[in-house]
């Protein structure tokens, strides 16, 4: 049997993240922890969020408090298309339990110290806990296998004509994740937006009865609703690409580069500047097998459906 592997998911609960958190625990990871940081909403919102999260999907595992906002400047949300609440309109449940009292960047380094080497990083939101870590931490770099991150473009961006919103949201806590050392897996807007899930296999999905397929469905709605008034013919679901890019790298075809993030305040802020590279420390996401995807969200439907029949 294939060992586990160990990851954080560090994660401003919005609609793409609950679906990403979802697929990671139906699969072959080993969730160390939720790393929770503000990002899609404000803290008190993510915190809340990332809580409930883990209570509803009957997660066995840990969640830390981090940043409540950008290191250097001034506080960019991201509310749009994810309703008042972060998730659509699927009413969570209020979370009954507590998070650690330590915050995130502690947390991440007790558990890569635990890990000894092995500790994946899935980052789906701004990147200001991983920064706090590594500026705190001087072994960081020896400590993490690798940090997968939704964020960042290879071409265009989301918040401005280059710059993708978790990097825009904290770019100076991002230049320090991409000049830790540690290796790197970017998924930007130039793979993700390759990875819409067709709105017939979105009902596909959502036919495979669970209460979470009722969530997501409730979750996406606010999406589904912008995606077809823009001629997209699916929904994207960013940060659940970095979720199967940790599932089964080679879903995805991968580009050695070396990653620049623009931190001067300029119209370019937060773009990445991404170069051809000789070394592999650095990989971006550049295709994603669609077939590959797709089935595996539907592979995690069915776990689910299964595990709510085993409950009954």
């Amino acid at each position: 049997m294939m060992e586990k592997i160990p990851v954080i998911i560090d994660t401003d609960p919005g609609s793409d993240d609950i679906f990403a958190i979802f697929l990671a625990n139906s699969s072959r990871l080993d969730i160390r922890g939720l790393s929770v940081v503000a990002g899609n909403m404000k803290a008190e919102l993510t915190f809340e969020n990332g809580l409930a999260i883990k209570e509803f999907a009957g997660m066995n595992t840990k969640v830390a408090f981090g940043a409540e906002g950008p290191m250097c400047i001034e506080q960019r949300v991201g509310s749009f298309l994810h309703g008042d609440r972060g998730l659509g309109k699927f009413d969570i449940p209020k979370p009954t339990g507590s998070a650690l009292k330590q915050p995130s960047w502690d947390f991440i380094h007790d558990e890569a110290v635990r890990c000894r080497g092995n500790l994946v990083i899935i980052a789906l939101g701004p990147l200001t806990n991983l920064a706090a870590a590594i500026i705190k931490y001087p072994d960081m770099e020896s400590l993490i296998k690798e940090i997968v991150m939704m964020g960042g473009s290879a071409d265009y961006g989301n918040r401005s004509a280059y710059a993708e919103f978790n990097i825009w949201a904290d770019p100076h806590s991002a230049r320090i994740v991409f000049d830790s050392g540690i290796p790197v897996r970017m998924l930007g807007l130039n793979v993700t937006n390759r990875s819409a899930i067709p709105f017939n296999r979105m009902g596909e999905l959502y036919r495979i009865k669970s209460r979470i397929s009722r969530a997501v469905e409730d979750v996406f709605y606010y999406y589904e609703e912008y995606f077809r008034k823009m001629n997209i013919p699916g929904i994207v679901i960013h940060d659940a690409v970095a979720v199967a890019a940790v599932i089964d790298p080679s879903m995805f075809c991968w580009m050695k580069a070396s990653v620049k993030v623009e931190t001067q305040g300029t119209l370019e802020d937060g773009r990445t500047l991404v170069y051809h590279g000789d070394e592999d420390r650095v990989l971006v996401g550049m295709d994603i097998d669609m077939d590959r995807y797709v089935n595996l969200c539907m592979d995690m439907m069915e776990y689910y459906r299964k595990e709510e029949e085993i409950s009954v």
